[in-house]
């Protein structure tokens, strides 16, 4: 491990990045780096209004991120560098632009958002690089001995909360304006959404993450069968699915990963045939159509009239309509085929910085920069996997065969019919709950049946049985099934809502 100086400001260190994952650092050896710098509040500053980026005299001027050369608009349009004031829920987390410090070098600052549980690290390269690659990866690592939830919305459209996952990474796609994907004087954006974890409230201060930068070449990609010639949107991993540390063993790999997009404009672009559905995604067209056509709806009218649409995706966060167009994050599995090269070696300037988590017990004289959001991450999590009995439910359909059948014999189409109400498993940060009011809108439950999302309120026909309830073709098979909350989270002081998609795994095993 070796140390980064950031001059002035923030303590960092850096992880040495072999197989796309964080080499895990011990604890001993995290504080006693840190302790050698004093604790310190990061400077705030007005980050939604301004043009120009804090900085000492004497250094050259750095564009905010929202417009002008080297703006995350070339990654993810007007929609994302629009979403980003406190009105919408933004708060201030870390900074290291300080207009008193002495000359920055490769500055960055993070923001959070309280409504969505999304976390935005936006850095500035300022040291000069020169990299023959064709992507940018980056990804998230929580090291701690304590097991936490935090990560596990990630890489994840139906989420298993017995699960939880401590690394996630992801290949970042090609810029929509044609432009590099890696260069100097340019912002680079990050996002993860958090889950809430109502233990970390009480956990001391030995929970950190730590998020890295680096770059990888990608020769050939194949999405859901759909050959693409360049990676359209985020393809996202966590290290228990082994999707990129195959990539780098063989230079090839193949598996279930996530197709991850933020902004309308990830759809807008992989948009070929608005009637049919088709797409350069790899997606369902089915699926995908709903999305497209559930997106421009919301778009024309009302957020609130999202959870009565078709849209069928399982794991979306619609931002505030005071923005136009709507901010949305949307997450989809995949089966991912690539082929190509990760470097061993962080190639990026900055490779590593880590941080407290805001909303852990955070002693006093803890080293480093405290977060200026220390309040708990995540709106909502789920408790478990709760197991749901069907009743059995039979409709009359007659004899299977009239000629041979007595009048009396008939055969039956079988349903299982399930409990739906599983709200009582839904557990939501109580800073959330002060600010403002969450609403389950629609909850359903879903079975997916070869890329086909079926949803019901809470019946799925099984098999036939006939006239002495004997299966006709086998043992009925009961489907596995999740449970999909459409949340509102309204808040309290007027503004234009969120909305959150959200699916969990469920016990849906017929005792035999």
């Amino acid at each position: 491990m070796r140390k980064i100086k950031h001059i002035g400001l923030f303590w960092g260190i850096l992880f040495t990045i072999s197989s796309c994952q964080l080499e895990n650092a011990s604890e001993n050896a995290f504080l006693s780096n840190i302790s050698k710098t004093r604790t310190y509040l990061p400077v705030e500053f007005d980050w939604a209004n301004i043009d120009w980026m804090p900085t000492p005299p004497g250094q050259a001027r750095i564009p905010s991120p929202w417009m002008g050369a080297g703006s995350i608009i070339s990654n993810y349009g007007t929609d994302i560098a629009n979403d980003r004031f406190k009105s919408d829920g933004w708060e201030l987390v870390y900074n290291t632009f300080d207009p008193n410090a002495e000359r920055l070098s490769n500055p960055y600052f993070v923001l959070y958002n309280k409504y969505r549980g999304t976390l935005r690290f936006f850095l500035y390269v300022t040291t000069p690089f020169v990299v023959p690659s064709s992507y940018v990866m980056d990804g998230i690592l929580i090291d701690s001995a304590r097991p936490t939830s935090l990560l596990c919305f990630l890489g994840k459209e139906v989420v298993d909360a017995t699960k939880n996952e401590t690394q996630y990474s992801k290949i970042q796609h090609m810029p929509y304006d044609g432009s590099s994907p890696l260069a100097t004087e340019k912002w680079y954006m990050i996002q993860y959404e958090l889950a809430y974890d109502p233990n970390l409230s009480s956990t001391s201060n030995d929970l950190w993450f730590s998020i890295y930068l680096k770059y990888c070449n990608i020769q050939t990609i194949n999405l859901g069968g759909t050959q693409e010639g360049a990676i359209r949107g985020t393809i996202g991993a966590t290290n228990s699915s082994n999707l990129f540390s195959k990539l780098t063993e063989t230079g090839e790999t193949i598996g279930t990963g996530i197709l991850a997009g933020i902004g309308t404009s990830f759809i807008v672009k992989n948009e070929i045939d608005k009637d049919t559905g088709k797409n350069r995604l790899g997606l369902n067209e089915e699926v995908f159509k709903s999305i497209s056509t559930g997106i421009k709806s919301a778009l024309t009218g009302s957020i609130k009239d999202l959870p009565n649409s078709l849209f069928k995706g399982l794991s979306a966060i619609f931002g505030s309509q005071n923005n136009q167009p709507i901010p949305v994050n949307l997450q989809f599995e995949s089966t991912i085929s690539l082929k190509g090269t990760i470097s061993e070696e962080g190639a990026l300037p900055v490779s590593s910085f880590a941080f407290w988590i805001p909303g852990t017990n955070i002693t006093p004289n803890a080293a480093g920069q405290i977060p200026l959001y220390n309040k708990p991450l995540g709106v909502l999590n789920f408790d478990g996997c709760p197991k749901v009995e069907p009743i059995l439910m039979y409709e009359i359909i007659g004899p299977i065969n009239p000629n041979e059948a007595s009048e009396y014999e008939a055969s039956y189409k079988v349903y299982a019919r399930y409990r739906s109400n599983l709200a009582q498993y839904l557990i939501i940060n109580p800073e959330v709950r002060k600010i403002a009011d969450v609403t389950i809108k629609k909850q359903e439950l879903v079975h997916i049946d070869n890329g086909h999302t079926i949803c019901s309120s809470n019946s799925f026909y099984i098999g036939l049985e006939n006239y002495r309830h004997e299966p006709i073709n086998g043992p009925h098979k009961y489907p596995d099934l999740a449970v999909r909350f459409t949340i509102e989270v309204q808040p309290k002081n007027g503004d234009s809502p969120s909305v959150i998609i959200k699916t969990f795994k469920i016990n849906s095993k017929k005792e035999i």
